[in-house]
């Protein structure tokens, strides 16, 4: 009997841009390596905005104004982050969402094809964000610790 499952073809990083999510990336280019992966590295902006967004992100645009803004802002941190840490011969793909982390990861899957999430947990993020992403998540997800 073969099994139901396929070997990955897409992997989507999930990153917060920190020291973890470097070891992260690291381990989801030695799987993709291994198996002939694709990477998409995606970073989701939070909707929250603090002091310090609003008034570098100008005071008194409208609130889909700031949301852009964060885009643009969370896609040049992606960007400087990804080309540091993958390097220029590992093929990769990035995307932003704004939003919470789990639901902006499952629109991502569904949207590109993924076929395996990786995540890292740390105390930071903490499981309950974790547990969130495999509930919503349409397919498997893997927890770097």
């Amino acid at each position: 009997m073969e099994p139901t499952w396929k070997l990955p073809k897409k992997i989507l990083i999930s990153v917060d841009l920190t020291e973890h999510s470097q070891k992260t990336v690291e381990y989801g280019k030695a799987l993709a390596n291994k198996l002939g992966s694709q990477i998409v590295l995606m970073h989701v902006a939070p909707l929250f905005f603090t002091e310090a967004d609003v008034v570098e992100l100008q005071l008194g645009k409208k609130t889909e104004e700031l949301e852009l803004a964060m885009k643009t802002k969370a896609e040049e941190n992606l960007k400087e982050f990804a080309s540091r840490v993958m390097g220029s011969h590992f093929p990769y793909e990035t995307t932003v969402g704004v939003g919470m982390p789990p639901k902006e990861v499952a629109k991502a899957v569904e949207k590109l094809g993924i076929d395996l999430v990786l995540v890292g947990c740390h105390r930071r993020t903490g499981a309950g964000l974790v547990d969130k992403m495999v509930e919503r998540v349409p397919c498997p997800v893997l927890v770097v610790k």
